[in-house]
């Protein structure tokens, strides 16, 4: 009888400590669960920053068409993002989680968004810190639920960034490029001065610009801005040519023609 009763006593305290050993983990877990939820909720605020950014961008015309690609493109992975995150969440309900589940919401996410943009492996290989790691199976539910979402949350955070840098990156490498020429005036009469100033790019000599303005070579000044005076005379609609050269980012050589009218009156 004592044997059976020093096996029982062992037994129970046995129990007793596993129990322990289980609460403690579910109590490391709950840490772990309110930081992540902590975490995504400033990630998300974060994205916002950089989709609100690009919105800004489609309103001034220095980024052009590219501002409107890379906005669509973010529209995109903000809705994909949405998508998933709503699909994970829904693996919350009873007998709707297994790792494999999670697993396919991960790699559906990566091969959705680069359906968007096919350079986006950088951003993944740069940012994906275990991104497709076997989660634990050890570890809960909720844990995994809230860790799988942390993940997603960085990549839109780190991918909305890199299209909203994008958008940017007109500034630096003339990838698009705006010949301007103007006019102080259309009509004048015989003895004004006819004014005209042309630029190209993003007003930057980096470009090498050589503008060439009624057959004479102008020089750029420190903005890289061209201004050409003349006095007028005669009567009637006159053109003025206008040539524009520039060095692209690839070093390539390129070109603008341009004319301008004006009028004399008598």
């Amino acid at each position: 009888m004592k044997f059976h009763t020093i096996l029982l006593l062992g037994f129970i305290l046995s129990s007793y400590s596993c129990e322990n050993d289980v609460k403690e983990i579910s109590s490391s877990e709950q840490i772990s669960i309110s930081s992540f939820r902590k975490s995504n909720a400033a990630i998300v605020k974060l994205s916002s920053k950089n989709y609100a950014s690009l919105q800004d961008r489609l309103r001034e015309e220095i980024y052009g068409q590219r501002a409107t690609l890379c906005n669509t493109k973010a529209l995109k992975l903000k809705s994909l993002t949405k998508d998933i995150i709503d699909q994970v969440d829904e693996l919350n309900k009873r007998n709707h989680f297994s790792i494999d589940k999670i697993n396919f919401l991960k790699n559906k996410y990566i091969a959705e968004i680069k359906l968007i943009d096919s350079t986006v492996n950088k951003v993944l290989n740069e940012s994906n810190n275990g991104f497709f790691a076997e989660p634990d199976s050890d570890l809960s539910q909720a844990f995994v639920i809230e860790k799988i979402k942390n993940d997603i949350l960085l990549l839109e955070s780190d991918w909305s960034n890199y299209f909203n840098n994008k958008t940017a990156m007109i500034i630096e490498d003339f990838t698009v490029f705006s010949s301007i020429a103007c006019q102080n005036a259309k009509h004048l009469k015989s003895g004004d001065t006819l004014e005209i100033t042309t630029a190209v790019g993003a007003f930057s000599l980096a470009t090498d610009p050589t503008f060439i303005i009624n057959g004479k070579d102008v020089k750029p000044d420190v903005s890289a801005t061209a201004k050409y005076s003349l006095k007028v005379s005669g009567n009637g609609r006159k053109t003025i040519p206008v040539k524009i050269f520039y060095t692209s980012n690839d070093g390539s050589k390129s070109s603008k023609e341009l004319s301008l009218d004006y009028y004399v009156d008598q």
